[in-house]
């Protein structure tokens, strides 16, 4: 039995239930915004990003996405995402930058979260500090899709 969307969102929506965002809006709008941001790649990038907080801020582990039969590559895509413990928020996003659905997540979740009504909702100076976060991640992630030029004959 196939894995789908629809079950990526039930599995979320229990996963992060009584959990709300800095403005106190229910948590579950925000991965939905980032898989409805990546509806154009395909229904395993939508799943990523439905998926893509379950790990870090919930209970849900790798083994149990498997289990539920979230596809290997989609479970990867969202490993790429999950920020370790104690690792640098750069290294973070190098590491997610390096995997190309993790990157496509990453940057509709940084596109959701940099939104300015979603800043908006936040104290000043917090927001200016998110946004400045956000503009370097979004650097990086751009380099990491910036093909490196070919190498001269000798």
């Amino acid at each position: 039995m196939t894995f789908t969307f629809e079950d990526a969102y039930r599995l979320a929506e229990k996963a992060h239930h009584g959990q709300t965002d800095k403005a106190g809006v229910p948590y579950i709008h925000h991965p939905l915004a980032v898989a409805d941001a990546l509806t154009e790649h395909g229904e395993q990038a939508r799943i990523a990003g439905i998926l893509h907080d379950v790990i870090e801020d919930t209970d849900v582990t790798a083994e149990d996405l498997l289990a539920a039969g979230v596809e290997a590559d989609t479970v990867d895509a969202i490993l790429s995402v999950t920020r370790r413990e104690g690792e640098a928020y750069a290294d973070f996003i190098r590491r997610a930058a390096a995997h190309p659905m993790g990157r496509l997540v990453k940057r509709a979740d940084i596109g959701h979260n940099s939104a300015p009504d979603r800043l908006a909702t936040l104290e000043p100076r917090q927001a200016a500090s998110l946004a400045r976060r956000y503009r370097q991640a979004l650097a990086i992630l751009d380099e990491a899709e910036t093909p490196a030029p070919p190498e001269e004959e000798t």
